[in-house]
């Protein structure tokens, strides 16, 4: 069993989830021009306590957004939000947010305690759940010296964090970016039947005119299939359905890029791209020379 943390994200709405609100850098400015007046270098014990009163209402039994999906579960910090320790990533919606149940600080560094969420998508909304079996996680910034401890503080959290005035698409991998400027409504939806009456369009990565699919080209033929894996995880929380992607094939018959259009969660859009980037196509023909076509991949999951 795993449980559920009933938050849901609207399309209308999508980055509401609990951001690093930036009117504390403010408030950081405003303490340390009051107490500068009675010291100039406040004790760090005042300098922690303050850290605590302010964001502990803030974070704590709060999902936040990590900026980067390390998999480590202990974190550590520089003062300037670097990570000090090498880990790797994986998919976001597996280790990029974090259910915060304790926030603490002492003289060297601003802790977080909490559990590991995963992300769960029904249509365009996004629902947390508890990893399961649960996961503690720690994340540590280290704390300057000093009276700059909170600002640097404010500072650091800015790159731990997704802060407001930050989406989604300002941290997700590049084939996630067209997925979330759509349902932040900063990229207009478009059917693929409305794509496919325009014979050429201008392809962001490469600058570059692509074909699209239409009644004048003949398909390629699939050669070489992967299966993708089903996630442990995706299995443990019963994930299953459609994962919509845009492929580019170029003009060998390779994956030249992929872009993720629908999206079930927990892992399963990143198994499916690691499977379609092995996938193999005859060429497609256009006016009878090779071209790079843009086209739809659909992949069913099913337990």
């Amino acid at each position: 069993m795993w449980t559920e943390l009933r938050y849901t994200v609207h399309p209308g709405d999508p980055m509401k989830l609990h951001s690093f609100p930036m009117w504390l850098l403010a408030l950081s400015s405003l303490f340390f021009a009051t107490t500068s007046i009675a010291q100039t270098a406040p004790a760090p014990p005042a300098v922690s306590r303050q850290l605590v009163a302010i964001y502990k209402p803030l974070l704590e039994n709060k999902v936040l957004t990590l900026c980067n999906p390390y998999i480590f579960t202990a974190q550590s910090f520089d003062e300037q939000g670097s990570l000090t320790s090498h880990s790797p990533t994986g998919p976001w919606t597996l280790y990029g947010r974090m259910l915060v149940q304790k926030v603490s600080a002492n003289q060297k560094e601003f802790k977080l305690e909490g559990k590991r969420v995963w992300v769960k998508f029904d249509g365009d909304k996004m629902e947390n759940i508890l990893s399961n079996p649960p996961v503690d996680m720690e994340i540590d910034i280290r704390l300057a010296n000093g009276t700059d401890a909170m600002q640097q503080a404010n500072a650091a959290m800015k790159k731990v964090l997704l802060s407001s005035g930050e989406n989604m698409s300002d941290i997700v991998p590049d084939y996630w970016k067209r997925y979330f400027e759509r349902v932040e409504g900063r990229l207009p939806p478009r059917s693929f039947r409305d794509q496919s009456r325009v014979q050429w369009k201008k392809l962001k990565s490469t600058g570059k005119p692509v074909p699209l699919i239409s009644q004048g080209l003949s398909q390629g033929t699939l050669i070489h299939e992967v299966r993708p894996i089903y996630p442990i995880e995706a299995k443990i929380a019963r994930a299953s359905g459609t994962v919509e992607l845009t492929a580019v094939i170029g003009k060998d018959g390779r994956v030249q890029s992929l872009s993720v259009d629908k999206a079930v969660g927990v892992g399963l859009e990143e198994a499916a791209i690691d499977a379609v980037k092995q996938w193999r196509y005859k060429p497609y023909y256009f006016n009878g020379a090779a071209v790079d076509v843009e086209t739809k991949i659909t992949l069913n999951f099913r337990l």
